[in-house]
C-alpha cells in the first residue's frame, strides 16, 4: 500500500506518532496513557512499525479479512462477543457439494 506509515494519508499514525493534531481522532484511553508521558510515548509508538510483518502475521491478517473475521485468539473473541454481544466469527456453513457424503445425502432427500 504505502513504505511508511506517514506515507498513508488516512492514518491516525500522523496524529500518534507525530503528534499532528487531527480532530478527526477520538483517542483510545489505552493511548492516552501512553500519551502522557510525552516524546516518550510517540517514541514507543513508533516503535510499533519499525519492523516489517512476519510471513505467518500477514497471511493470519489476510485469511481473517477473506473470512470477514476479527483476528484474536480464543480468549479475545470471548471477551470482544460478551462485551459487545456481536459474534467475531463466521459460524459453520454448509456442506461441502462436491463431498461423497453431501452427494449421497442430497441423491437420499429426492
Amino acid at each position: 500500500m504505502v513504505d511508511t506509515p506517514e506515507d498513508y494519508r488516512w492514518s491516525s499514525y500522523h496524529h500518534n506518532a507525530l503528534n499532528k493534531e487531527d480532530k478527526l481522532i477520538t483517542e483510545h484511553e489505552l493511548y492516552k496513557q501512553i500519551s502522557r508521558i510525552g516524546s516518550e510515548g510517540r517514541k514507543a509508538y513508533k516503535e510499533l512499525f519499525t519492523s516489517p510483518l512476519q510471513k505467518t502475521e500477514i497471511e493470519l491478517i489476510s485469511k481473517s479479512v477473506e473470512k470477514d473475521e476479527v483476528l484474536g485468539k480464543d480468549r479475545f473473541h470471548v471477551r470482544i462477543e460478551t462485551e459487545t454481544g456481536f459474534k467475531t466469527r463466521r459460524g459453520k456453513h454448509g456442506g461441502d457439494r462436491k463431498s461423497e457424503i453431501y452427494r449421497k445425502l442430497e441423491y437420499q432427500q429426492r
